[in-house]
């Protein structure tokens, strides 16, 4: 996906909308940092749709891009993420716009 792009949404079939994010986050290159990420999408009710990571070797951090899908708001999960310990930076990068579906 480019940079600045937007992903649309799709409506389940109870009628919810499930909007897709884009964040970028800045961590230390830590054993269990990916781990402690994951898990806190997970508790908070995010599914991880697509993720890339690369390492600084020279900077001890790791960069992540994630793209997440959830009916709910994106600032709860940029929230907790910020308040993990190896985590510097929780930045969004894009939120779609919701897409109704209709059969």
């Amino acid at each position: 996906m480019a940079p600045g792009a937007t992903r649309r949404g799709k409506s389940t079939d109870d009628g919810e909308t499930v909007m897709m994010h884009t964040m970028h986050i800045e961590a230390k290159d830590r054993p269990a940092t990916l781990e402690r990420l994951l898990r806190v999408t997970r508790h908070r009710g995010f599914a991880v749709r697509e993720m890339q990571m690369n390492a600084s070797a020279e900077r001890d951090s790791v960069t992540i891009s994630v793209t997440v899908a959830s009916d709910r708001p994106i600032s709860l999960l940029q929230g907790q993420l910020s308040k993990l310990v190896d985590v510097a930076s929780v930045n969004i990068e894009a939120q779609s716009q919701p897409l109704s579906i209709t059969a």
